[in-house]
């Protein structure tokens, strides 16, 4: 639905109801069942974490139907009273790709429109969740992936020759505003800039220097590193001086950009101007290509 103003998406995300109607409260091995056609996430609970796992082979590239599917997987998981928190994580060696690009291009004006108001609606979802959030990214996490993993509490990267950054500029998209304030937030003005402008990718040591990743771990180590971070603070999960200072003091300027953004029409715009259309088509070419020749 919409989202009229922030404090409307404040006080709902803030709400968490009770699971007594079609699930049995206590029962901690759940699994969400999605629809066969959007079946791109895996849910999983282990003890009092959720595990949201992407499993959209074979790059779980970031179509709508993922981004669907992350937003009620979330929803799902703070409705449940048993779950303290929630786990984003990819399969062993990729996080995510990015953002599945062939789709955007197959979009006419409309269908651009009522995507872009998806993917922020579900970068509020989680920048806001009242759960805690931890980005378990077990491999690669180039633009889209990397965006995904800024809008949670903790960022966990699994050791190895990775990348990760906001390359958007390099591919031919313009950077949107509030994630760009996002980065700012997380990894300081100048090495936001440096990431915005250049669009290149940095290695796993390099994004744990400027603090774009918490945490360095064994890949098998990856998911138990994370459900221990978010078990070590349960105490304060339903806590609601929590919450609320999440959501109106640390995420306030962040959730009111991305609210904003989401009805920029200028990023639409761009995306229908030759130059870019051409850039992200050669783009796509070069991954055909770099997929053909293995």
């Amino acid at each position: 639905k919409p989202l009229n103003s922030s404090n409307r998406m404040l006080s709902r995300v803030a709400t968490r109801k009770s699971l007594s109607r079609k699930f049995a409260k206590n029962n901690r091995s759940l699994r969400w069942k999605f629809s066969p056609q959007n079946n791109c996430i895996k849910y999983q609970q282990k003890d009092n974490v959720a595990i949201i796992e992407f499993a959209r082979p074979p790059v779980n590239a970031l179509n709508k139907a993922l981004f669907s599917d992350l937003k009620e997987s979330l929803k799902y998981a703070e409705e449940d009273p048993t779950v303290a928190g929630a786990v984003i994580t990819g399969k062993k060696g990729l996080f995510s790709a990015g953002l599945d690009v062939p789709e955007l291009l197959s979009f006419n004006q409309s269908e651009m429109k009522e995507w872009f108001h998806l993917f922020n609606d579900t970068l509020i979802s989680l920048i806001s969740s009242p759960l805690i959030t931890v980005a378990a990214l077990s491999g690669s996490s180039p633009a889209g992936g990397c965006v995904l993993s800024l809008m949670t509490d903790y960022r966990l990267m699994a050791e190895g020759k990775y990348i990760i950054g906001l390359n958007e500029t390099a591919v031919g998209l313009t950077m949107p505003a509030a994630i760009y304030r996002r980065a700012e937030a997380v990894v300081g003005t100048r090495n936001a800039e440096w990431m915005a402008l250049t669009g290149q990718l940095m290695n796993v040591p390099t994004a744990q220097r400027i603090g774009l990743i918490d945490e360095v771990i064994d890949q098998d180590k990856l998911l138990d590193r994370a459900c221990e971070i978010i078990s070590k603070m349960e105490s304060t999960t339903h806590s609601p001086s929590r919450i609320w200072t999440k959501q109106n003091v640390t995420r306030r300027k962040s959730i009111q950009a991305l609210i904003q953004q989401r009805e920029d029409s200028d990023f639409v715009a761009r995306f229908f101007e030759p130059q870019t259309r051409e850039k992200l088509e050669s783009f796509q070419e070069e991954l055909k290509k770099k997929k053909s020749s293995k």
